[in-house]
């Protein structure tokens, strides 16, 4: 019979639990199936401002976390997503169309793409990590946007 060695840890290290890749996001498939539906909905014409927060969703906790893991490549690809959604926030406030040109779409396939393969390989508590502060700092915003006087 073997003897599992208790892993011995230094002075002041805690040992905090790891959840494993993927566990948070496919706990529930809600996310995945919503951002295909979203990129679906672009690809079909039929996008409403709902499948664009999709986008902004996954592109910001993305971000958050290849920002703390300084993925390169990964952050590439938001600046690019970046500038897809800028481009279809400008289109829609302009014409009141959520029409996204071929290019568009790409760079939407890629962000779902990179981000289901980032999360794969990534651990849970990163994705849990970056929903907490993609949550704070838009609680945060708003409170400071409520508590700023009306501009004339």
């Amino acid at each position: 019979m073997s003897h599992k060695k208790k892993r011995k840890h230094g002075p002041g290290k805690r040992v905090t639990p790891r959840v494993p890749p993927m566990v948070a996001l496919f706990a529930d498939r809600t996310v995945d199936l919503v951002q295909h539906e979203a990129l679906s909905a672009f690809r079909d014409g039929r996008a409403t401002p709902d499948h664009f927060d999709v986008f902004l969703d996954c592109r910001a906790v993305l971000l958050l976390a290849a920002s703390h893991k300084k993925d390169e490549g990964v952050i590439a690809v938001c600046d690019v997503a970046g500038i897809a959604l800028d481009n279809l926030r400008d289109r829609y406030e302009t014409e009141n169309s959520l029409l996204a040109t071929e290019l568009e779409i790409q760079a939407l396939t890629i962000l779902v793409e990179v981000s289901e393969d980032f999360w794969r390989r990534t651990s849970g508590l990163l994705y849990e990590a970056a929903i907490n502060a993609l949550t704070e700092a838009r609680k945060k915003r708003n409170d400071s946007a409520a508590a700023a006087p009306e501009k004339a």
